[in-house]
């Protein structure tokens, strides 16, 4: 094995064989490295462990998914700028994150197969990401998917991203592809940082999932009334954006839960505009010596 404890070390090409290749400091590998895995027999291995150390790589290659891992006893994030379409079959385990942020956004990096066990998160920042052949990530807690990338789970396993288990995150430019009439089953959805209610999700009301028949399922969720405050950060006025409010996590107020609103215009004359139907309110306070105008869809109040 080779153990690496200062930054830097190794470029443009990593190859392994028969090896365990250990990075015991951050960008222990240089960040235009191609790890290249290579196995000849049954018996032998490739292992790439960051011991908790996050790394910056263009990309690992692997043509055979017998024994070649990526993998970390902690948390670490493997950023991958990949420069060229590739694909890999290397097993990711432990508590990796892996972060693809190929700098075009015309460049395809396929994970072949294999059943990664990692419980870090998947993002996709850019260009297109592909779980292929029977490939499954059943223990991954997030998968997010930025504007202008590609998630494309074209795997034939069952739950290629769990059963039900995956927190999935979508901007309001990303695409995702599932295989033609597909199901996914999810913890939760966010869309542009706004968590969505339970429910079936399909291209129609779901315009990042790609138009084929597939659909994501999403169980029905709930929280307790909370108090929110206008803050106005936001781009627009809007009450669906939750940069507006000061919750924080994506949270604005719902109309089936009976939050409370505190309206403030702290100074200013916003105009706010309601774009959530059915709006349902525990209390509505409006503080401030300037006028609060509240447009757009009505709301009502609890008795």
């Amino acid at each position: 094995s080779l153990w690496l404890n200062s930054t830097g070390n190794v470029a443009p090409a990593v190859y392994m064989s028969w090896t365990g290749l250990n990075c015991l400091v951050p960008n222990a590998l240089d960040p235009t490295s191609v790890v290249s895995m290579t196995v000849y027999t049954e018996s032998s291995y490739c292992t790439l462990d960051m011991h908790g150390c996050d790394q910056t790589i263009d990309r690992i290659v692997a043509s055979s998914k017998n024994n070649r891992y990526l993998t970390s006893g902690s948390a670490a994030r493997m950023t991958m700028n990949v420069t060229e379409n590739s694909s890999s079959t290397c097993v990711i385990q432990g508590a990796v994150t892996i972060v693809y942020n190929p700098p075009s956004s015309e460049t395809t990096y396929t994970i072949a197969d294999g059943t990664h066990s990692t419980t870090g998160d998947l993002i996709i920042s850019n260009g297109t990401f592909v779980v292929g052949g029977a490939s499954t990530f059943e223990k991954v807690k997030t998968v997010a998917v930025s504007d202008g990338a590609t998630l494309d789970v074209a795997s034939t396993a069952t739950a290629p991203l769990g059963n039900g288990t995956v927190a999935l995150r979508l901007d309001s430019e990303a695409t995702m592809t599932l295989p033609e009439n597909g199901t996914l089953s999810v913890k939760e959805l966010w869309v542009n940082g706004v968590r969505k209610d339970g429910g079936t999700y399909t291209h129609e009301n779901l315009p990042q999932l790609a138009d084929n028949g597939a659909s994501i399922t999403v169980p029905n969720w709930t929280r307790d009334p909370i108090t929110f405050t206008w803050t106005g950060q936001g781009a627009t006025p809007v009450w669906s954006d939750p940069d507006n409010w000061d919750a924080g996590d994506g949270l604005v107020p719902k109309g089936d839960i009976g939050d409370s609103v505190i309206l403030s215009n702290d100074g200013t004359t916003p105009v706010i505009e309601n774009d959530i139907e059915g709006l349902t309110l525990g209390g509505l306070t409006f503080k401030g010596s300037q006028t609060v105008t509240l447009e757009g869809l009505g709301v009502q109040l609890k008795d």
